[in-house]
Parts: structure tokens; sequence; C-alpha cells
């Protein structure tokens, strides 16, 4: 009767929860003094001892095959300006992100562990396969096979959502939205997670689309769920750009929201981030640069 069931605890371990290092051993169980042709299975007590100790093995060693992983990116736009690098010829390299590779995994995989072939058959499945080479080497299984390893483990990129710091009734993220849609997902997501605290929602325009005057139009009512909402852009990036000037009046109108503060110099922001009464508040800092250099390790002292 095992031989019937064997396969099943073969196929189990293919499962992509159970890990590699988990391998059913065949012919584990000693044969039955009632077995007397190959077709003669087990009595019914050596196969509930046989079930028995299959049970007590796998409650055992579960901690090393289960692995909880918890999709990201589900129905949700892929990740492209925000984290893909760019490459030598001067375009964004989407396969070079790992947000990417994962973010197309689990919306055409559904976050099963396919082989090669499998992927081969899927659309972009190739491109995918060899992404997941490192340094320009061949894409093998290996390769693969690390990739499947490793997003287990994945806490996703620095300043996605970042907790940078946490203090009793206060808490602070930074994350690299800045685009309308994302500011006004971001801003929506920390005040559902505090609805008892005061946001305070900084956004950084710092991205040639952020700091166009008819783009601007996009961002009104980003900041909605803020209490406090702040915009700071550095018109010294403006001009590094080649950009069109942006004018405060231009910020405020396009954000639509009379209590809006607005700062273009990044010694008065700083004054006015660390003169704030951060007590039962949650602060997030959205924007893909620094807010022309602000230092983070002194924001998370605001948390202490």
């Amino acid at each position: 009767m095992y031989r019937k069931i064997s396969p099943v605890f073969l196929q189990m371990s293919k499962h992509y929860k159970v890990s590699d290092s988990f391998v059913p051993v065949r012919n584990a169980f000693p044969k039955s003094s009632s077995l007397v042709s190959s077709c003669v299975g087990y009595d019914q007590e050596e196969l509930k001892s046989i079930l028995n100790a299959a049970v007590r093995g796998m409650r055992e060693s579960a901690s090393r095959f289960e692995k909880a992983y918890q999709p990201r990116w589900i129905g949700i736009a892929p990740p492209l300006e925000d984290v893909a690098p760019i490459g030598p010829g001067g375009s964004r390299s989407y396969w070079a992100s790992e947000e990417y590779r994962i973010w197309w995994w689990e919306n055409n995989c559904g976050c099963m562990r396919l082989n090669s072939n499998e992927l081969y058959k899927l659309p972009k499945g190739q491109a995918f396969f060899q992404s997941t080479a490192l340094d320009g080497k061949k894409a093998t299984v290996e390769y693969l096979n690390n990739f499947y390893e490793a997003i287990a483990s994945f806490k996703g990129a620095s300043k996605r959502l970042e907790k940078i710091a946490e203090g009793k009734e206060k808490v602070a993220y930074k994350d690299f939205a800045h685009s309308p849609s994302k500011v006004a997902a971001t801003t929506k997501a920390v005040k559902e997670q505090y609805p008892d605290r005061t946001l305070v929602a900084c956004l950084e325009l710092h991205t040639y689309s952020s700091l166009n005057a008819e783009f601007l139009k996009e961002y009104e009512g980003a900041l909605e769920y803020a209490d406090v909402a702040v915009v700071f852009y550095s018109p010294d990036a403006v001009k590094i750009k080649q950009l069109e000037e942006v004018t405060y009046e231009q910020i405020a109108k396009a954000f639509n929201r009379e209590d809006l503060i607005i700062y273009t110099n990044p010694a008065e922001f700083k004054t006015f981030l660390f003169n704030q009464n951060l007590e039962n508040s949650a602060l997030l800092l959205m924007s893909s640069g620094n807010y022309g250099g602000l230092n983070f390790d002194e924001v998370k002292n605001l948390m202490l």
C-alpha cells in the first residue's frame, strides 16, 4: 500500500511551500511479513503504523519544509520607474529589478514554483527565466531555484513603505511613492492602518513628470487622507532637469487643498519636520529623492 501512496509524498515534496531539503526516502518502511508477492500490500495495522510514522515525521520537521509566502503584488500595477535601474542604454531595465521579477512571477505564475520548460510556455516566461541569472551569466535551473529561495525571505526594496522607526504611539515610514495614484494609495493605506493617529504626510516632487506644470493637475486629492499635508520641491532640481519653473501657486492649485504646506528650502522643511509634535502620530515621507539632503537617521531619533 505504501508503494501506492509514495507518489503522493513525492508530489507533496514538489509543492512550492515545501523546502527542497525535504525528500521522501524511497522504500523507507520494511516489508511486511505478510508480503508474499509483489501484488500483496500491507494489512490494516501495518498501514496505520506507516501513516502514523509519516505524520509524526512531517510534524517534527514542519519548520523545515513549511514556507509561508505572502504575495505582495497580486492585482497591483507593476513596479516600473520606481525601482527599475537605468541600464547602459539609458532606458530602465525592468528585468534587472528584483521587485519587477517578483511582480511578474506572482501575477503570471500564481506563486507556483515552475520549471524552465513550464516558464517558456508563458508570455515573457523566457525573459523572466533569463533574468534570474546573475552578472550576465547564462540562466540555469540553479539560478531559478535561487530566485525561489530568495523570495521567501525578501522583505521588499528599501523605501517601499519601509518602516524606518517606531516609538510609543508614533511611527515613521518612507516610501518611493511619487506618482499621483501611488501617493494616494500609500497615504490611504497608512491612514487606514493608524486611523486614530495624526497622519503627517510629506511628498517631495522630484521626478521629471511630477515637476511638469501640466502633469501636476493629476495630484488633485492625492493627499486627502493626510491630516497634515506637506509638499517639498527644490527649484534647483527643476533647473538641473532643464524644466520650466513650477510656481508655488501652481502646486497649491494642483493639490486643491487649502491647508497644504509647501516648502522649497531644505533647511526650512527640516526645521518644520523637527518641530512637529509627533505624539500619537504616523509620519510618512514619500519621495524618490531625499528632500534636499535630509538625514533619515536623524528622523529616526524623532521616534524615540
